[in-house]
């Protein structure tokens, strides 16, 4: 058996992506006049194109649902990582909310309650980026068990509050019964050798 030529393949292939794009660029259609293809306002093949690509974008972006779901993964086993006093995956735990929590927001910055009035997800966020969620930060960079205990819980409750501002108190949340990860060891990591 023969050995493909590895650059000999690449340039076939390269050569076969690029004779199809060629092919595909509009231009004048068969028996089509080139004063007639001139006569198209220019760009509004590209303006069409961009409009089909954003509404192809729109229907393949994940949605909320999806992004709050690594949320609640990520909170839950934050939890764990805390009361196991694993400090540094408790830090990338809450690191991993927090930013997915912005993921979240940035999918959808406003939701509208049942009564249709508009609720600014943005503005909730950064209350509790000021509030608690900086608590459960400190209380983390300070491993101190007691006061992230009392700051995830406080996390809870807050979240609770912009379920309910969003008309989703039937999200309704609780201390996690096990973590939601099997893969993961929640146990704090050996003291470093000396």
């Amino acid at each position: 058996m023969s050995r493909i030529n590895r650059p000999a393949a690449l340039a076939f292939v390269a050569g076969m992506i690029l004779s199809a794009l060629i092919l595909r660029q509009p231009g004048p259609a068969h028996g089509a006049s080139a004063s007639a293809a001139a006569s198209q306002p220019a760009g509004a093949d590209e303006l069409a194109a961009l409009k089909a690509d954003v509404a192809r974008l729109k229907e393949i972006v994940t949605d909320q649902s999806h992004v709050m779901a690594d949320v609640s993964n990520h909170f839950a086993n934050l939890w764990f990582a805390g009361q196991h006093e694993n400090w540094p995956l408790a830090q990338f735990y809450a690191d991993e909310t927090h930013s997915h929590l912005k993921w979240a927001v940035r999918v959808i910055p406003f939701r509208k309650d049942r009564a249709g009035r508009q609720v600014d997800l943005g503005g909730i966020l950064t209350a509790l980026e000021q509030t608690s969620l900086k608590d459960l930060d400190d209380a983390i960079k300070k491993k101190d068990k007691p006061r992230f205990t009392a700051a995830y819980q406080q996390q809870l409750t807050n979240c609770m509050a912009c379920h309910q501002a969003a008309s989703k108190e039937f999200i309704h949340l609780q201390i996690p019964a096990r973590p939601d990860s099997n893969l993961i060891d929640f146990h704090a990591p050996p003291a470093p050798l000396q």
